[in-house]
């Protein structure tokens, strides 16, 4: 908690520190779900990758990764059993494109565009009882803002939620 105020309160007077070097987006993206899928697996959900062989991208590493790792502990949380979570890259000619959809439940439609406020619980289906802040999504929007990218919420094809994030590619 006191690590993700303090996020958000650099973030916010822009003394958010990165170490920004040319990175693989899908080595990233490997590293954290290696550590989530077994608890994802012993939760009865599944996860499905869908994404290039590569995704160069000049990004801080530990933040992007904490970005992802927040998303897909997320799922993991809200999602039942037997469900998916379902991870993808798209390499669109400026920027990569990634989103992390899950199945039920997913928030009410009402709530979507409170999601990334602080402190804000969706509380019919993500509710307290299942832990968690409601910081999550608010560090990872300022993590992704400071990396130039934007990050939005929509309810998912599969039922629950959808988190897409939009990177921009450093000029060649």
């Amino acid at each position: 908690l006191v690590q993700d105020i303090k996020t958000l309160s650099h973030a916010r007077e822009g003394g958010m520190t990165a170490t920004m070097r040319p990175e693989d987006l899908c080595h990233i993206v490997l590293d954290v779900t290696e550590v989530v899928k077994p608890h994802l697996a012993d939760k009865g959900v599944t996860l499905s990758l869908d994404m290039p062989s590569t995704a160069p991208l000049i990004c801080d590493r530990i933040r992007i990764g904490q970005v992802i790792d927040n998303l897909m502990q997320n799922a993991a949380r809200y999602t039942n059993a037997p469900g998916t979570v379902r991870l993808c890259i798209f390499d669109a000619e400026t920027a990569f494109h990634l989103t992390v959809d899950d199945t039920p439940p997913g928030p009410g439609p009402e709530d979507i565009p409170r999601l990334f406020e602080r402190f804000f619980r969706a509380e019919s289906s993500r509710s307290r009882a299942y832990g968690g802040s409601g910081l999550g999504l608010s560090v990872c929007q300022a993590i992704v803002e400071s990396h130039g990218g934007t990050i939005s919420a929509s309810l998912s094809e599969l039922g629950g939620l959808c988190v897409a994030i939009v990177l921009p590619k450093a000029p060649l």
